[in-house]
Order: C-alpha cells, then structure tokens, then sequence
C-alpha cells in the first residue's frame, strides 16, 4: 500500500512538471511570469491549448493585413506659371503635386481659383496624371491677379489592398497681366447709306491668331470714344448713325498702343427709295393698342431716326428701334382723331397722315371689383380697395369715385388697377357706394364697412428684460431696479393717448393707485415699498371713448436690488 501510494504522489510530481514546462515555454519572453497566480496560468494553458490546435492552414494572409494600419500620405503642391505676360495671350498653368519620398502620383484632381481682387474670374478642376494638372487661362484684362491651387483629399485601395490617403495641399501665387502690344486689330473701311443699321466692325486677334473674345475696344469718332467689348467670335460692333459725309475712326484696344485706322462714308437717301409707313388705328380706350409708324430705304429699316407725330395740338418725338419701328401708346378719350407722322432728316422731308379711332367701352365688360371691409379703427393696414378692369385686364389710371357716410371722395387707379380708400370713420357700420365714369360707362357698386373698435398700445419706461429658452421656445421676463419708478406710456399708431386715466394695481386686483396720462401718454409708479422679486401688476386703462376698447393687462415685473 505504501509502494502504491508512492507511485501516485510520483506520477502526479511528474505531471505538474511537465505543465510547468509547458508554460515557461510558451511564455519565456514575459518577465511577469513569476508572479502569476494559476488562475493566470490556466487561462494561458488554454491560449496555449488553442494556438496549437491551430494548423497553419487556418491563418490567412488577409488576416494579417486587416491588423495593418491606413498609410496617411502628406503632399505638397507648386504652382508653376510665369510671373507676368500679355493680356489676351493665353498661359498654361502647372501644378505639381509632390511627396516626400517622390511617389508618381495618378489619382486625385487639382482645383484652381483666379481672383482679381476679391472676384473670381477662373475657376476649374483636373485630374492629376503623373504629379501634375495643367490648366489654360486667358486674361481679359489688364492686372493683378491671385491663382489658388488645392489639390483635394484622396482615399484609395492599392492593388495590395492597402488602405492609402494622400493629404490634400493648396498652394497660391500671383500674377500680373501687362498691357499687350503683339495684338492684332483689324477694321474695314464702311460705306453705308444714313442710319440704315450699319455697323463698324473690329476684330481682335491674340499673338498666337486666335480671336480674342472681351477684348476692351476704344472707336473714336468725331473725339468722342465709344468702348465696346469683343464677341465670342473676336468682334466688337458699334452702329453708325451718322449724317451723311465721310468720317475717320481711330480705333485701339483699351490699354495698349494697338490702334487702327478706317473710313465711313455716308451716304445720304435718295427720296424716292425712302418709305414712311402709317396705317389707321381702330382701338377701345385704354387698351393695349399702340400707333405704329415703320421707315425704310430700300426696304431696309432705318434705324435710330427720329420721327415727329403730331395729334391734336401735341407734338411727341419717336426713335425707331432695329426694324425701322416707331411706337406710341394711346389713351385719348373716344372719338376719332387725324395724326400726322414727319420725316425731316438730311434736307428730306416727308409727312404722312392716318387716323386714329378710339371706342367707348361696352358696359359688359366693365367691372369694379369690391368687398366688403371689416377693420378696426383707423387701422394703416387695412384700406378700402376697388379694382377696375376691363375685358379682364386691369385699368390704370381712371378716377374712381367713393361715398361713405354722405360724403364722396375720388382717387386713381394704381398700375394694378388698384383704387385704395383709407376709412378713417369712427366705430359702426357703413354703406360704401364706388363707381367709375370712363370711356362713356357709368357703373356704381355698393358694400359695407365694418369699423370696430381698437386697443391702445402700452410700453414701458425704466423696464429691462431677459429672454430665456425652455423646451425650444422663448420667453420675456421683465425686470425693474427696486427705487426707480416704473413708466407706462400709452399709444395708439404712434400718438399719445392724453388724458386717459389708467389703475395700477401690484399683487391684487381691489387694490390700485389711479393716474392721469400726461401729454406723452405717461404715467409713473413708485415702487419703493415693492417686495424683491416677482410682483404682478394690474394695469388698467380706461379709454372714455367708443373708438376705443377698455384694457386690463396683469403683467409680472421682477423688483431687482
């Protein structure tokens, strides 16, 4: 038994040396190894236990890759341009984009911004193909300039499927457009006849032969300049609307010794080829009708020619436009009427007479649209409005009449065709009577007027307030130094209310002082026995007038030391 016993203490000696081993190999490295309780030991025996469980097949390379971390990748970038050159010529504009272990950049874009002062004038993005954009401008305009270059932030997977970002960079320079004097201007020489729409044409080319769109040109004619700007086909046009005779331009690109000379020769008209166009007029008052009057030579319009049209004892002065056009807006009363149209240009005088007939309007068609008004007493914001139309259009211009309370008053229709009456009638109800005598129409229309009474306004005086926010709403609280005395002005549309007594009552509603507004509407209350703190004050204020409501308003005041 003793034998026995020995050999069981020996086999379990034997084994907890062998864990014992067992441990202190797999953790040799770790100098606390020593101090580990065997709880510890037998939470790594079962590491351990795993880990050698764990055939190599089972570990995968991308497990591996998932522990790495992004490679965060900072960049720089440069502009490269030349420091100044000719306006009009266009420059390239390269950004290099850079590391700091010289990586080839292909991913990405660059976005530049040109300002002239505060404005931007350029604006664009590229893609970034072996470490650089490069952009094409052309400056309009002579001077300084500021071009910003950013190159934009880029998260990407490479082919080991690493995760990389390259840090987005920004860089500026500045840049000077100089007057350029390797333009080329280009202006023929015109013949025209007198005001036949005829222009004057300069074409602008840059240095390289391209045409130069909003080029700034100077045409001087007779020592007066006209600027005119260049197309998107490189040409600037000015019309000629001269008299007849021959003329030398002076013509030059705005900032520069770029200039050319030309002729224009104008001709004058030859009477007979000359066409002065009239045709009668059938219109209803007030409509949208016009007198036409259309001038041409050869059958081309003349342009910009003034025209005499004379009506009745009035004389008005037309401009045709591009099509040789003249208009003029009628709204004389109904009748008929001779009108006689004038050329007298260049010793050339032509005249010609047509007839205008202006109709009565058809009742039918009239109407006055109105309603009935309910407002309260002398309110600004709610006028009497009447609108008048006419085959459905609104009328401006015509005098509508008013009747309230036996008296009449008269205003114009707006360009809305809006009449507006302000009613400034004490409290009742009233018969409205409006009606319009146009165009040989007589149509009145009748409506009340609801006039009610109107509250006073109250301010204070010596009053502070504090705003809080509870739950996403505000809140006023208002707030009086213990000692000063709390004022109370009343108001109605910004005038005082003189003379009316007011009741203040603080913390009850049997209890009160009773006061008389002065001449500003004020009256005044010592507080000096108040209590700190929240005190409700009721104040009441007595109108003595039908035009007007009796108010009571119970306001908490917090008395502060």
């Amino acid at each position: 038994m003793k034998n026995y016993n020995k050999f069981i203490i020996l086999s379990l000696f034997i084994i907890t040396l062998v864990c014992i081993t067992n441990v202190s190999a797999a953790d040799s490295s770790n100098d606390t190894l020593a101090t580990v309780d065997n709880s510890s030991v037998n939470i790594n025996s079962n590491i351990l236990t795993e880990v050698d469980n764990t055939s190599s097949s089972n570990t995968t390379t991308e497990n591996i890759t998932e522990n790495k971390t992004v490679d965060v990748i900072n960049t720089t970038t440069d502009i490269d341009v030349v420091n100044s050159s000719g306006a009009y010529d266009p420059i390239n504009i390269k950004v290099n984009v850079s590391t700091n272990d010289n990586k080839v950049i292909n991913i990405g874009n660059v976005t530049i911004k040109i300002l002239n002062g505060n404005v931007t004038v350029f604006s664009q993005t590229k893609d970034v193909k072996n470490n650089s954009a490069v952009f094409v401008w052309t400056p309009s305009n002579i001077g300084k300039y500021t071009i910003i270059a950013n190159y934009n932030n880029v998260s990407f997977t490479d082919e080991d499927k690493l995760n990389i970002t390259y840090n987005g960079s920004k860089s500026q320079k500045d840049y000077t457009a100089i007057p350029n004097n390797n333009l080329q201007l280009t202006v023929d020489n015109v013949t025209m006849y007198c005001r036949n729409g005829t222009n004057v044409v300069a074409v602008v080319k840059n240095s390289n032969g391209d045409l130069v769109r909003n080029a700034s040109v100077i045409i001087n004619v007779l020592g007066v300049n006209y600027k005119v700007f260049t197309d998107n086909n490189g040409k600037a046009y000015l019309q000629i609307n001269l008299n007849p005779g021959n003329y030398n331009l002076v013509t030059s690109i705005n900032g520069t010794n770029v200039t050319a000379n030309s002729t224009v020769s104008v001709l004058n008209w030859n009477k007979s080829k000359l066409n002065l166009k009239v045709s009668n007029l059938n219109k209803e008052y007030k409509d949208s009708k016009k007198y036409i009057v259309t001038l041409t030579y050869e059958g081309k319009p003349i342009v910009n020619q003034y025209i005499y049209v004379k009506i009745l004892k009035a004389t008005y002065k037309l401009k045709t436009n591009n099509d040789g056009i003249a208009s003029l807006t009628i709204n004389l009363m109904p009748r008929t009427y001779v009108v006689t149209a004038t050329l007298n240009q260049n010793g050339i005088k032509i005249s010609k007479s047509s007839k205008i007939i202006v109709s009565k309007w058809n009742k039918k068609y009239v109407n006055l649209n109105i309603k009935k008004l309910t407002k309260t007493y002398q309110d600004p914001k709610a006028p009497f409005n009447i609108t008048l139309t006419y085959r459905g259009k609104t009328v401006a211009g015509e005098k509508v009449y008013f009747t309230i309370a036996g008296k009449t008053y008269s205003k114009l229709t707006n360009s809305k065709g809006v009449a507006s009456f302000a009613v400034n009638n004490g409290v009742g109800n009233y018969g409205v009577t409006a009606k319009v005598n146009s165009a040989g129409v007589s149509l009145a229309k009748k409506t009340t007027v609801v006039v009610n009474k109107a509250d006073v306004s109250l301010s204070f005086k010596n009053v502070y307030y504090n705003i809080y926010v509870n739950n996403s709403k505000y809140y006023l609280t208002y707030h009086l130094q213990k000692g000063k005395s709390l004022g109370l002005n009343f108001t109605f549309n910004n005038k005082a209310m003189s003379g009316k007594y007011v009741t203040i009552g603080v913390n009850s509603f049997s209890k009160y002082v009773v006061k008389k507004t002065d001449k500003n509407g004020l009256v005044y209350y010592l507080n000096k026995t108040l209590k700190l703190g929240k005190n409700n004050f009721v104040i009441t204020f007595y109108a003595d007038n039908k035009n007007f409501n009796n108010l009571r308003w119970n306001i908490p005041i917090y008395i502060e030391k």
